[in-house]
């Protein structure tokens, strides 16, 4: 779509089942998951078109950019991993074991340390992402979805769906510091910049 008239200009056929997109920094490529499928769709924004559909081994949950746009972090539930994606080889990278259903993600503004919220096993992984190390786990309340930082990221806040609450984690001290009720199965978070 265009920005300005939010006129379409262009159709580009992706894998079934879209749902979540990153863009490049530069803009010259998008990258969109396809739960229906298991593939990350590659597009080249410029043409615009499709360049490659990158089969995973099972569904995609979530799609976490590094900033510098390098690598894109796919954490893959059924696979009990992280699979990494070259963004700019378009082409799967490598898959780390991480934990036993891997959901969502979030990545500290230097890139060091990948935060993966893990619904099976109630907890949060640290990832030293460098490395590709994980750190020990943080325990959580039930089913954590969604991760976002506070401004300054000194906190990691996650939703956690089943237990109704959210998980407030120092990320100094890689420990939960409190549980918050927040009221019946909560799917997401808005954290206000002051």
């Amino acid at each position: 779509l265009d920005a300005s008239t939010l006129a379409t200009i262009a159709t580009v056929p992706v894998a079934a089942h879209p749902e979540g997109v990153e863009v490049l920094p530069d803009s010259f490529k998008a990258f969109v998951s396809a739960a229906g499928t298991g593939n990350v769709s590659v597009l080249d924004l410029k043409q615009p078109a499709l360049l490659t559909n990158l089969p995973l081994a099972s569904a995609p949950a979530d799609l976490v950019l590094k900033p510098d746009g390098g690598e894109l972090y796919v954490p893959s539930p059924a696979t009990h991993g992280l699979v990494i994606l070259n963004t700019w080889a378009n082409e799967v990278a490598e898959h780390i074991l991480v934990g036993d259903a891997p959901s969502r993600g979030s990545l500290t503004a230097d890139a060091r340390f990948l935060y993966v919220t893990d619904a099976a096993a109630a907890r949060v992984l640290p990832i030293e992402i460098t490395f590709r190390h994980v750190l020990p786990p943080i325990a959580v309340g039930r089913r954590p979805g969604v991760a976002r930082f506070s401004p300054g990221e000194d906190m990691l806040l996650v939703v956690n769906e089943d237990s109704d609450d959210l998980a407030v984690i120092r990320v100094r001290t890689q420990s939960l510091l409190t549980l918050i009720p927040v009221g019946h199965r909560p799917r997401d978070i808005a954290v206000k910049v002051f």
